[in-house]
């Protein structure tokens, strides 16, 4: 997962200000149909209201209203709340997957990774905190959320084999080594930039707080 999204940074040094743009020459997306431009407006609405109240306690009738729709227009589309997770991660797998292209290269450069990592989750952060959520009472959400996970630290194990072929980190164990720098990493994310915006209030605080976690990354590739 990490690889992939490294096709994600841009040419500067503040992550808050990466965004992916239009290529020169590629098509125009298709305009949206009157029931296509509908879903999109309650997966758009499920997505605040997840921030806002978590999976849990979110409830059909505040995706609705947030949507400026009815609850039965939303039944037109979605069965329940679960399905509407299913469908946010579908959007979250076909990111990552179509477009986000594997990276040809190691992800050697651990600040460049957790741009990567910075930059996805902020896109996506609505989902992730959701699927974290319903992994606690869901086990098909469980197995979901085990997998994204899975691939986050096989990356980490990744950097510290990369790290031992060049002489450093040869006390860690890089299964173990990989599952603790994943849970340090997106535990701090889901804090600092989850629900209800997170405790990061202003850019220069969220600057602060990323140099903060690539210095801890950083020294501990160094062991």
């Amino acid at each position: 997962m990490l690889q992939q999204a490294l096709q994600l940074l841009q040419k500067t040094t503040d992550v808050v200000l990466m965004t992916r743009v239009t290529q020169p020459g590629a098509p125009l997306p298709k305009a949206l149909t009157k029931g296509q431009n509908t879903r999109r407006l309650l997966l758009d609405a499920a997505k605040v209201v997840f921030s806002q109240r978590g999976y849990i306690n979110a409830e059909i009738s505040q995706i609705t209203e947030e949507a400026g729709k009815s609850v039965g227009v939303f039944y037109r589309y979605f069965n329940n709340k679960s399905d509407v997770l299913n469908s946010l991660l579908d959007e979250f797998n076909q990111y990552i997957s179509h477009e986000l292209p594997s990276a040809s290269n190691a992800p050697e450069d651990a600040r460049r990774v957790l741009e990567a990592i910075w930059g996805t989750y902020k896109v996506h952060a609505p989902t992730l905190l959701a699927l974290n959520e319903a992994a606690t009472v869901d086990p098909v959400f469980a197995s979901a959320l085990t997998k994204v996970r899975e691939f986050a630290r096989e990356d980490f194990a990744g950097m510290i084999r990369i790290r031992r072929a060049q002489g450093l980190c040869q006390g860690l164990d890089d299964r173990f080594a990989g599952m603790g720098l994943e849970t340090m990493v997106f535990q701090c994310l889901n804090e600092w930039l989850g629900r209800g915006g997170g405790l990061i209030k202003d850019v220069a605080e969220e600057k602060r707080a990323f140099d903060t976690l690539a210095g801890v990354l950083e020294a501990s590739l160094k062991a």
